[in-house]
């Protein structure tokens, strides 16, 4: 699959995957943006906008239904994603505290992670980045997400009940 392609796959299923959140509302999707250089009638308003000095694939704005303001953030990947890109996501992370943060990729993981990413005791840490939030990392094809890509493993029960089905 070509990276259009996906870009677009992905976009697709953010919107289907917030709609599925009767207490979410999508505001915005910024494509490749530093949001934190960008003039915004509701970001100019957010702290942690101002700390996202960083680009990711998609920052996706949405209002929760107590009228707050939350971001998403999103990096895709044609190419199995490894130990770096966990690493670069969850560092954005740590800093912003988003509502979501996803890595997605048409394969999944590298095999070479393997035993890392799926072995509680390490990818708990590896993928936390604030009270009882994970990056969540998985597969995304025209069919939907590939269920058993999901990671970390103590995180997919969660997202079972969050993804639309397809």
């Amino acid at each position: 699959m070509n990276k259009t392609t996906f870009e677009n796959l992905v976009e697709d299923w953010v919107y289907r995957f917030i709609d599925a959140d009767e207490n979410l509302t999508c505001c915005e999707i910024f494509t490749n943006t530093n949001i934190s250089k960008i003039s915004h009638s509701v970001l100019d308003q957010m702290s942690t906008s101002k700390l996202c000095d960083f680009n990711c694939d998609f920052v996706v704005l949405v209002q929760e239904k107590n009228k707050e303001y939350q971001l998403i953030f999103i990096n895709r990947f044609t190419k199995s994603i490894g130990i770096k890109d966990i690493g670069e996501m969850l560092i954005y992370a740590k800093i912003a505290k988003p509502l979501y943060a996803f890595l997605i990729s048409v394969n999944g993981h590298s095999s070479e992670i393997n035993n890392t990413v799926t072995n509680n005791q390490i990818s708990i840490p590896l993928f936390q980045y604030d009270l009882n939030k994970s990056l969540i990392l998985f597969a995304l094809n025209e069919n939907g997400v590939q269920k058993d890509s999901i990671l970390p493993l103590n995180s997919r029960d969660f997202f079972y009940r969050k993804i639309p089905m397809p």
